[in-house]
């Protein structure tokens, strides 16, 4: 009898380790959640152009190359970005911050890739192969863009893109 307390007492311990380990993952992407709404405001109100999203349900099975659209605008000034599409066009050539979270399932990588008019400015990796933790990552690039540029965030990799409690926002 002894036995299976001590089993149960191990069992609650593991859970709440674990548990403690999602809650620390999760604080750590609110914090750069927090910092990037933060440098997003400032980048606004100085150049009046940009764009803040995120995702507000998971995507499953993903395609090669499938666009991800950050179905939640929480700034949008210019009206640059498209929510039905998930591309921002650029409204004012110059130099433009772009940054993108994103956090892996456990035991899954993810792979994200940045795009400007079809092609590959970055690829974003968040890994989680041999992990049994959500695993997170930010990626910042500074571009030069023109007026009608298109920047997008596609899958490069991995089957399934989360909310930003779990996953990636640009």
């Amino acid at each position: 009898m002894v036995y299976v307390i001590g089993y149960s007492i191990g069992n609650e311990l593991t859970k709440l380790k674990q548990e403690h380990a999602l809650a620390q993952q999760e604080i750590l992407a609110l914090k750069q959640e927090l910092e990037t709404v933060k440098i997003v405001t400032l980048v606004v109100r100085s150049t009046k152009r940009g764009f803040f999203s995120d995702l507000t349900h998971t995507i499953d099975n993903l395609g090669d190359n499938q666009v991800i659209v950050y179905d939640r605008v929480l700034i949008n000034v210019g009206n640059g970005y498209n929510p039905n599409l998930g591309h921002f066009t650029v409204p004012i050539k110059g130099n433009y911050y772009i940054s993108v979270n994103s956090m892996s399932t456990p035991n899954e990588g993810l792979y994200l890739n940045l795009l400007k008019n079809g092609n590959m400015m970055e690829q974003i990796y968040t890994g989680g192969y041999k992990s049994s933790d959500y695993l997170s990552s930010n990626e910042i690039i500074i571009l030069p863009l023109e007026v009608g540029d298109m920047v997008w965030v596609s899958r490069g990799g991995g089957s399934r893109v989360s909310p930003s409690k779990e996953n990636p926002k640009l």
